[in-house]
């Protein structure tokens, strides 16, 4: 699973849904470590381990959502 700020990574062109192990694209702000750590605490707390194979993963500061891993 890739967890980036990159926002290539959650273009569906170039990494289809379930063509991968998964992505975690964060987008929170401000892009500190703390921040970073919290948005992944949420993640690893929230969604199950299952969703994240093959999915798309978006965490900004108030939300999280998820593509793929059965709701594609």
């Amino acid at each position: 699973i890739i967890v980036t700020y990159d926002e290539d990574f959650a273009d569906a062109r170039f990494y289809p849904l379930g063509k991968h192990h998964g992505v975690v694209r964060l987008r929170v702000w401000p892009t500190t470590t703390e921040q970073t750590q919290w948005a992944l605490g949420r993640i690893l707390e929230s969604v199950p381990e299952e969703r994240l194979q093959g999915s798309l993963i978006i965490i900004d500061n108030k939300r999280i959502r998820i593509r793929g891993g059965g709701d594609a």
